[in-house]
Order: C-alpha cells, then structure tokens, then sequence
C-alpha cells in the first residue's frame, strides 16, 4: 500500500495561549494512504453536485479517514509535537483540509492540500 506524504501549515481553531500567536510555527506532516484517495475522489464529486444543487450555499464534505499526522508547534515557550491516527479530509472550493483534534485538546486545520492527480 503505497503512501502520500505532504508537509504543510495548519492553524489552531480558536484562540490558544502559546499556540495561536504570529510567534508560533505550526507545521503538519501528514500520511496518507492511498486506501482513502476513492474516498477523497468521491467527496470531490459530492461536493460538486451539492454545490451545483445549492449554488448560495457554501458546503464542504468530510469523512474521517485513517490519516496519519503529526502536528508540530514552535514558538517562545518551547517545543511541542502531536500524533494523530485518524482525522477529517474536507473537500472544500480549493482542494482540502485536514482537520484533527490533538489530545492536548486543540482543534486543527491544515492548509489546502492538493490532491490533484491523486484522488
């Protein structure tokens, strides 16, 4: 089973004390396998025909899949790192996010990934 690996920015979702601020680097480095780019293909096309029912709305389709990822802060206050075994792949305008919640209890959100070619 082949992988897909990207390595991106994410951002915090809320306000988060030594986590959220223009001093932190985030980065997400991210697996995924290539059992989940169907799945990533079919909410593309979901999407698509959602939006094409509901132009007015905007909307988004998720699933949570067994991505792997490791979200990394870096700031003032040191250095901290998080695995995840599962998260959200969201098909949005762009292309998609990944979306996870840590165990330190912070919500995520990647930057747009770009599957192009992929799923």
């Amino acid at each position: 089973m082949s992988t897909h690996s990207f390595q991106l920015p994410f951002f915090t979702i809320g306000d988060l004390d030594g986590l959220s601020g223009d001093d932190t680097t985030r980065t997400a480095h991210i697996d995924i396998s290539a059992d989940c780019l169907p799945v990533a293909a079919t909410l593309r096309s979901a999407r698509q025909w959602l939006v094409e029912q509901h132009p007015a709305v905007d909307m988004e389709c998720a699933a949570d899949l067994p991505l792997r990822g490791f979200f990394s802060f870096q700031g003032p206050q040191g250095h901290e790192g998080l695995n995840v075994d599962s998260a959200q792949l969201v098909a949005i305008d762009e292309g998609f996010v990944v979306r996870a919640s840590l165990d330190n209890g912070v919500c995520v959100e990647t930057d747009v990934l770009s599957l192009d070619g992929l799923a």
